[in-house]
């Protein structure tokens, strides 16, 4: 009788070790890590502008993740359009600019596609600038 009064006090001690360390591990949710890049403006439209004067567009790029979002390129559909940014990674929270400088050397409507790419789960990232240049 004492020995299967022990055996039980055993198996409900084991089986309460047991379940302490199954609630434990399953009360706490894993928290996924990952960079999120936003953007102020996915389409900036710049406005009209003379001939031959620089266009410039900011687009303000914001770490929404819970990670370092990590820009590796930044590319421009055209060589006249030209992007600028901070290569350091950016934290949780926290913003950067991006410029791009648009060469207007043709009259009229233009639009230029800028592509960034980075460890964000959007990756990549398409921007647009658009406006016109007039004489």
């Amino acid at each position: 009788m004492k020995r299967s009064i022990s055996l039980s006090i055993g198996v409900l001690i084991v089986l309460g070790i047991a379940f302490a360390f199954y609630s434990e591990s399953y009360s706490k949710p894993n928290k996924v890590r990952f960079a999120s890049l936003t953007v102020n403006h996915k389409i900036l439209n710049v406005g009209d502008s003379p001939q031959r004067i620089e266009n410039r567009a900011i687009f303000v790029i914001r770490n929404s993740g819970n990670t370092l979002l990590e820009i590796s390129d930044i590319t421009a559909d055209c060589h006249c359009t030209v992007p600028t940014w901070n290569k350091q990674p950016i934290a949780p929270g926290d913003s950067t600019y991006l410029s791009v400088i648009y060469d207007n050397h043709k009259l009229g409507l233009f639009q230029q596609k800028i592509t960034v790419t980075s460890n964000a789960i959007e990756s990549p990232t398409l921007l647009v600038m658009r406006g016109r240049v007039i004489e």
